[in-house]
C-alpha cells in the first residue's frame, strides 16, 4: 500500500505484513531543499551502490598506478643522446640558412652590377 505524506517528505512503500512502521532517517528538515525521509531499505540500495562504485574505481586506480610504476624512464644516456641529436639537428638547420643567406647575398650584388651594366 502506498501512503501519500504531507507535500514536504516522499512517498513511502509501507508494507503490510509487518506490524511496525519502516524505519527511516530525516535528513534536512524536509522544507524542499532535498532533505526528507528516506527509507532504510532505499539508503541501503543507495549506499551499496556508492560502495561499488568506489570499489570499482580504486581497483582501475590501482591498475593504473601499477602500469605506471611498471614503466622504463629513459636513462641519462638516452636523454643525452636525444639532446645531442637535437642540438646537432639545430646547427644543421641554422648552417644551412646561413649558407643560402649568403648565397642570396652574392646573387643580389650580382644583379646589381648587371643592372648597372646593361
Amino acid at each position: 500500500m502506498l501512503r501519500e505524506l504531507s507535500s514536504d517528505n516522499i512517498r513511502l512503500a509501507v508494507d503490510n505484513s509487518t506490524s511496525a512502521p519502516p524505519k527511516a532517517t530525516v535528513f534536512g528538515g524536509g522544507s524542499g531543499d532535498g532533505g526528507g525521509i528516506v527509507d532504510t531499505h532505499t539508503r541501503d540500495y543507495v549506499d551499496g551502490k556508492m560502495a561499488a562504485a568506489k570499489a570499482e574505481n580504486d581497483t582501475r586506480f590501482r591498475e593504473v598506478i601499477l602500469k605506471l610504476d611498471a614503466m622504463k624512464f629513459p636513462s641519462i644516456w638516452q636523454i643525452a643522446g636525444v639532446a645531442a641529436v637535437t642540438l646537432g639537428s639545430a646547427f644543421a638547420i641554422l648552417a644551412y640558412a646561413s649558407d643560402r643567406f649568403d648565397g642570396g647575398l652574392a646573387a643580389g650584388v650580382v644583379l646589381e652590377e648587371s643592372r648597372k651594366n646593361s
